[in-house]
């Protein structure tokens, strides 16, 4: 795992996900998701409030990842920052994915 993104469990389908999610660290998280997508079923939860920054890799990662729970369960972006919230919102990945959900505690 590099040092600029830190992936850790904190529960059977919850990870805290902090750092910066990019083209060099993507694929830990990509690895990660397709771990527990393949464990089970049920919603993937990712902890977000200290992800600092998203790329266009890291949005495929977690695209991805909700594409290999289908009709499984949600992935569930719970708190992500603001800068994480533009990318989403630029791309339009809540609207168009089905299964992904945010989730904020304010």
């Amino acid at each position: 795992m590099t040092e600029r993104l830190r992936i850790a469990r904190v529960g059977p389908r919850r990870l805290r996900v902090t750092g910066e999610l990019d083209m060099s660290t993507s694929p830990e998280l990509a690895d990660e998701l397709e771990r527990i997508a393949g464990s089970g079923e049920g919603a993937v939860t990712l902890e977000l409030d200290e992800l600092t920054f998203l790329d266009s890799t890291g949005l495929r990662a977690l695209i991805e990842g909700a594409m290999r729970l289908g009709g499984s369960g949600d992935l569930v972006l719970r708190n992500p920052t603001r800068a994480v919230m533009e990318v989403l919102g630029i791309a339009g990945v809540v609207e168009a994915a089905s299964n992904i959900v945010v989730e904020r505690d304010d």
